[in-house]
């Protein structure tokens, strides 16, 4: 027996398909690690990279002008962020963090003593 689908039907069938594929998919993310990082008081530069690495996986983001960043995090668990400024060896010693199912706040002062910087939290 062979079924005829109208054009209609078809359609429809393949919008459900897609539907339920992202359904089914569900989020991979487990959460958002933000925050915002000043140096002196003031925010640092707009488009500073911040990495996070947890085990073998790795994600990025950047500041805003105002010096907040956000960074997609999938696994959970600890992790390391470190800030890289542009410029050559320009990166902050890692600083631990955790990541979980939803949105984790660091608020990052950076320090500078003697040429070297690294990330505190205020």
């Amino acid at each position: 027996m062979v079924v005829q689908l109208t054009r209609r039907s078809r359609v429809r069938a393949v919008l459900a398909a897609f539907l339920l594929g992202l359904v089914g998919a569900g989020p991979t993310v487990a959460g958002e690690i933000s925050g915002r990082i000043i140096y002196r008081g003031k925010p640092i530069r707009d488009g500073e990279e911040v990495r996070v690495r947890c085990g073998s996986f790795f994600s990025s983001g950047t500041t805003s002008p105002d010096g907040f960043f956000r960074v997609w995090v999938e696994p959970q668990g600890e992790c390391l962020l470190t800030l890289y400024l542009r410029g050559p060896g320009r990166e902050s010693a890692p600083y631990t963090v955790f990541s979980g199912p939803g949105k984790i706040f660091y608020d990052f002062e950076m320090v500078e003593p003697g040429g070297a910087f690294f990330l505190k939290r205020y």
